[in-house]
């Protein structure tokens, strides 16, 4: 899973991000009862945020309790269940899944191979309860399998398929929120996709692999241009986002999205950008 979606921890107070660790922890244990421990493997923040976004918007009742578990087993920590708290393990377990099938289909990972094949079972369990979900990450995933093989669609193709995934996942059951929740997603799917591609350009240059960034990577304003195509979903998201009735830890989903979204960006470009030593301008 990509993982970019985080908060600002600096940015925080410690009770507003102990409380979105909690739920990042209910989703972790519905991971846990409901796919077993490969299944808690694939746990992503990506996933965290719609749970917070979902609780902040629908106010659904919750359950905070402590309890110890295999990854924190010191001291009993907080976690948080409501009635969305299954349905976001369930879509983040069909991301992993697929991750796994794509690890395998691409590089033969013994892992996807093997993990993909041994939750066959269950995935198929979730995609009959969330049949419209799972038949939207199967039809853009081989969308952007024939984009990745053809390598001569739009920058932004392939991004676009992410998007419609992410969008799709972010509307939990059809309602007046529904076009708020879908252009949310969708905006920072695309944002994830060029996150990632970003990230990966130096590794997929040197091993010939498709990246939607390669047809620009050697151009001067590389950096500008790449920027531009992290900022644009990005202020997509937020429109969105901020059309939503969110009261209810507001602030900290907006920490992600203003603040959080941006450090492994940053943290890249500083390093890319950074003179070599020895060397002075």
């Amino acid at each position: 899973m990509f993982g970019y979606i985080t908060p600002n921890g600096k940015a925080l107070d410690e009770a507003a991000l102990e409380k979105y660790r909690a739920g990042y922890c209910g989703v972790c244990r519905q991971l846990q009862q409901r796919q077993g421990a490969l299944g808690r493997m694939m746990l992503s923040y990506d996933m965290a945020f719609l749970h917070a976004l979902l609780t902040s918007l629908y106010e659904p009742e919750t359950v905070t309790e402590r309890a110890r578990c295999i990854t924190h087993p010191a001291k009993p920590l907080p976690y948080s269940v409501n009635r969305f708290t299954g349905y976001v393990a369930d879509m983040n377990f069909a991301l992993g899944y697929h991750k796994l099938r794509d690890n395998w289909q691409d590089d033969h990972s013994l892992l996807g191979g093997a993990g993909s094949r041994a939750l066959q079972g269950r995935y198929a369990r979730v995609a009959e309860q969330h049949p419209e979900q799972c038949r939207t990450i199967e039809t853009e995933l081989q969308a952007l399998a024939e984009i990745e093989r053809l390598r001569n669609a739009p920058i932004d193709a392939a991004a676009n398929c992410f998007g419609r995934i992410l969008g799709r996942i972010f509307v939990p059951e059809p309602d007046v929120w529904q076009d708020a929740l879908y252009a949310t997603g969708a905006a920072l799917g695309r944002f994830i996709y060029m996150m990632d591609a970003y990230e990966d350009l130096p590794r997929d240059k040197r091993k010939g692999q498709y990246n939607p960034l390669l047809p620009i990577a050697d151009a001067p304003d590389f950096e500008a241009r790449a920027y531009d195509l992290l900022t644009i979903p990005m202020v997509e998201c937020t429109q969105a986002f901020e059309t939503l009735p969110l009261v209810e830890d507001v602030e900290t989903l907006r920490n992600i999205l203003y603040a959080g979204v941006w450090m492994r960006y940053q943290a890249i470009h500083q390093k890319r950008t950074r003179p070599a030593k020895g060397k002075h301008t």
